[in-house]
């Protein structure tokens, strides 16, 4: 018998999968919210359950710990849950249980952008609109994006390099309010379109 030799003995220690239990949410003026959050080593992927004010729910599937969301309605709240997705030994992986509920509230948006340190006023005309809507801002010359997103945020009409005025259609919209971003170097302007039928 071997007695110069001690066996050693291999336990593997599993991590637990844990919620999220701390976010940075940041709602601002042009209508977006940014949600950061730590990632630890274990842990892989993440889902966001993002509950709107009318009690809908948004559910999306992450592999960065940051998220955006834009379209939010000023003086309305919010709610953020996440859950993660954590590696497992064996390859394998689970999901945490969801975590609290971290809930933000949408902001002021503001009709100007700012141009050389002036503020330029951003117009929709018509607005309410029925066909058509034409967007301008007084002294915004250069190239600009715009965005135009229903209340839930989902995009419905985008316009990339192009300069003001910009007449776009609103014939295929149905009847309701909707969020117009014009996105220039210099700023972001933000106003609401509403479309009648």
């Amino acid at each position: 018998m071997d007695t110069g030799s001690v066996p050693l003995l291999w336990a593997i220690v599993r991590v637990p999968c844990e919620a999220v239990d701390s976010v940075s949410l940041v709602a601002d003026t042009s209508g977006c919210l940014s949600a950061d959050w730590e990632r630890p080593r274990y842990q892989s992927a993440w889902e966001v359950r993002f509950v709107l004010p009318n009690g809908s729910e948004l559910v999306e599937s992450v592999d960065t710990n940051h998220w955006e969301y834009c379209g939010l309605l000023p003086g309305r709240t919010y709610t953020l849950y996440l859950r993660s997705q954590c590696d497992e030994a064996d390859g394998t992986h689970s999901w945490s249980d969801w975590s609290g509920a971290f809930a933000a509230v949408g902001q002021a948006t503001q009709g100007v952008v700012c141009v050389g340190g002036v503020a330029a006023d951003v117009t929709l005309r018509p607005n309410p609109a029925t066909d058509e809507v034409t967007v301008d801002a007084k002294g915004v010359s250069e190239v600009v994006t715009v965005t135009v997103t229903d209340m839930s945020g989902v995009e419905v009409l985008r316009r990339e390099g192009v300069r003001l005025p910009l007449t776009v259609g609103t014939a295929s919209l149905a009847a309701g309010t909707y969020v117009v971003r014009v996105v220039t170097p210099l700023g972001t302007a933000v106003q609401k379109l509403a479309v009648l039928r």
